[in-house]
């Protein structure tokens, strides 16, 4: 996974994106007991066409072929940002 991150990087910097915030999962409250994540992080990007354009570019698509070999299962999401609201749970 470290090769994928050195690899992957670069590309997440050339389009613009940053990784903001990153964590080693400990224990989860809600979830199935089954899943057990070693690393969670959030990547932000500067538009929805940077984040396309770094997932379609040639550079980062060979460097997911060592993350798939790294990894038994992973997830990738692109959420909507959106600023919070005065109560927990609500957007502006």
């Amino acid at each position: 996974y470290r090769l994928y991150g050195k690899t992957a990087g670069p590309v997440l910097k050339r389009v613009g994106g940053r990784q903001l915030w990153l964590a080693r999962p400990e224990f989860t409250l809600i979830g199935p007991e089954s899943e057990r994540w070693d690393i969670a992080f959030v990547a932000e990007y500067p538009s929805p066409d940077a984040f396309a354009a770094m997932i379609h570019d040639p550079e980062y698509r060979e460097a997911v072929k060592h993350r798939q070999a790294a990894v038994a299962d992973s997830r990738l999401v692109r959420m909507e940002p959106s600023a919070a609201g005065d109560n927990f749970g609500e957007a502006q």
